[in-house]
């Protein structure tokens, strides 16, 4: 059964109950632009509630049902994986917790983890923006980006970044700060026009001490939506949760 509800009366979220025993549970956090009604993490909900999982996704600060009034705030968006998190573990006590984050979701997630010990059970990361802030210069605003100063404010699918926000990528890059030792599971799409994979594999290399698998498909780009790819992302989580 699906049912969206609010955790501690700020985060919008929606859960995809067990039909049966609990043996894992999946928090998913989706990519900038998105919500909780990713169609990617709504079919993992979907599917894996009648194989042991108990599926949560949440709606980000800006994104989803919440008011998009004012501009987003990496702050925030941490602020919300925290009470996510926290819900969780105490709601699923002596249970396997685990997380798959897509694309912004992967840099927010990487940098709560840093701060965080705790042992999850498994790290998946989609096609993740580990260098945010190059895809927000070079894809997302491109030549708008030099307009961000003097309280100038642009916006993305109706979300508002001004150059508070971007200021907070780039002093948040986990190049220059993420010390985790995690393993790290990767599902990269090939033909992705939003993420540098090749550059990713370089803070991969540098920074994951060897602790991390890369699961490559060769016909998908940044987004997936096919039927086809939504069947070999469930695959791949599967494969990865068998291991």
């Amino acid at each position: 059964m699906v049912k969206d509800f609010v955790i501690e009366n700020k985060v919008n979220a929606r859960l995809f109950e067990c039909n049966g025993e609990i043996k894992n549970v999946l928090i998913a956090i989706h990519g900038f632009t998105g919500s909780k009604k990713s169609s990617s993490n709504n079919m993992l909900g979907k599917t894996l509630c009648n194989e042991g999982f108990e599926v949560i996704t949440f709606d980000l600060p800006r994104h989803g049902d919440n008011s998009k009034e004012e501009p987003i705030r990496y702050d925030e968006c941490i602020e919300t994986i925290k009470v996510v998190d926290k819900y969780v573990k105490e709601t699923y006590k002596n249970k396997k917790i685990s997380y798959i984050a897509t694309s912004y979701g992967g840099y927010l997630l990487l940098n709560f983890l840093n701060d965080i010990n705790y042992d999850y059970h498994k790290i998946i990361l989609r096609v993740p923006a580990i260098f945010i802030d190059e895809v927000f210069s070079n894809v997302i605003l491109k030549d708008s980006i030099h307009t961000l100063k003097d309280g100038n404010i642009l916006e993305v699918d109706g979300i508002k970044i001004d150059d508070c926000y971007y200021n907070e990528l780039l002093n948040n890059r986990l190049i220059d700060k993420y010390n985790d030792s995690r393993f790290l599971y990767v599902i990269q799409g090939k033909l992705d026009d939003t993420v540098d994979y090749l550059k990713n594999e370089i803070f991969y290399e540098n920074k994951c001490k060897g602790n991390y698998k890369i699961y490559y498909f060769e016909e998908s780009g940044h987004s997936f939506k096919t039927e086809k790819e939504h069947l070999q992302l469930l695959e791949t989580v599967r494969e990865i949760f068998e291991k």
